[in-house]
């Protein structure tokens, strides 16, 4: 049998401007779930919203893979190790003073503490997000302010009014002076201590009003770099709060807390669905870019835009 060869013409300056393909990149995100046993919609749109990420990562990076764990912190005493590039600790009922000393306190501060140690003398660095019950935790932690509770509860799409440091944050990146947020709360973290803040170069993002200053709540701190915290639900979008506030049983439990007339503000203030689509799009998932953005140095990634669809 007479086999004939065919010659393969290979172009060679192709070949050479092939980019070398990137081992795969296995990133870890600990979910810190603070609701103490209590069902809440927050942590499972916190999931979605790191999903979303991913997946919109994969189209420019996808050798890069995501996986996620959740840490029932209050209830069961977990909290996870430094082995996570990025941390999301959620919002949960009940008083931030009530838990002095517990086990669970005493493992969150600690990984706090963990988190910027090793921030300071790492170039990979760990990013920490922290919302609601987890902001005034880590305002208790930090003593940054004073924590009290309110005289009536914060319920409903409210508007956040920026500091002079906030307008200049990549945290409320396109977002206006004054934008607008889920809110539910009972405590509120107030009269900031300065001199304290600045000891730790944190600065005050936001307030509750545009005059704040009259005791007024903070509702958005950088702490550094790599760990942020707001006040408000960055994750909370329309759907889901009609969900939960339209049940029977919840609708009756905000009524005999707050009233009939209370109850119907809280549904009107949710007419406009653009409100909370502008803040559920832009904060948690901007941590997520930045946060990305931070470490792909380290790892020899090109960065990320901030146009990835959520």
């Amino acid at each position: 049998m007479h086999v004939v060869y065919r010659k393969r013409n290979y172009n060679l300056s192709k070949l050479h401007s092939i980019k070398p393909t990137h081992p795969p990149l296995h990133l870890r995100v600990a979910i810190l779930d603070m609701n103490n046993g209590h069902r809440n919609i927050g942590v499972r749109n916190i999931q979605r919203i790191v999903t979303n990420f991913a997946h919109s990562l994969s189209d420019s990076h996808p050798h890069v893979s995501f996986k996620t764990e959740r840490f029932h912190v209050r209830d069961k005493n977990e909290v996870p190790d430094l082995s996570f590039d990025f941390y999301i600790s959620s919002g949960g009922p009940g008083s931030p003073l009530e838990d002095d000393g517990t086990g669970w306190e005493k493992a969150y501060f600690k990984l706090l503490d963990q988190l910027i140690e090793h921030n300071l003398s790492h170039a990979d660095k760990k990013y920490f997000f922290g919302i609601c019950h987890s902001f005034q935790t880590m305002a208790k932690k930090f003593n940054i302010a004073k924590i009290d509770r309110r005289e009536k509860r914060k319920l409903g799409v409210v508007p956040i009014f920026k500091t002079t440091d906030g307008k200049n944050d990549p945290m409320f990146e396109g977002l206006l002076e004054k934008f607008y947020a889920f809110d539910n709360r009972d405590w509120q973290v107030f009269d900031p201590d300065m001199r304290q803040l600045k000891n730790l170069n944190a600065r005050i993002l936001s307030y509750e009003e545009e005059d704040h200053r009259i005791g007024k709540a903070i509702t958005g701190i950088r702490y550094s770099d790599e760990m942020e915290s707001v006040q408000f639900h960055p994750e909370a979008e329309r759907d889901g709060i009609l969900i939960r506030f339209t049940d029977p049983d919840e609708k009756l439990h905000i009524i005999e807390i707050l009233g009939k007339k209370e109850y119907e503000k809280l549904i009107q203030s949710l007419n406009n669905p653009r409100k909370l689509l502008r803040t559920y799009k832009t904060i948690l998932p901007g941590f997520l870019v930045r946060s990305f953005n931070g470490m792909s140095g380290h790892y020899g990634l090109e960065p990320i835009s901030r146009d990835l669809k959520n």
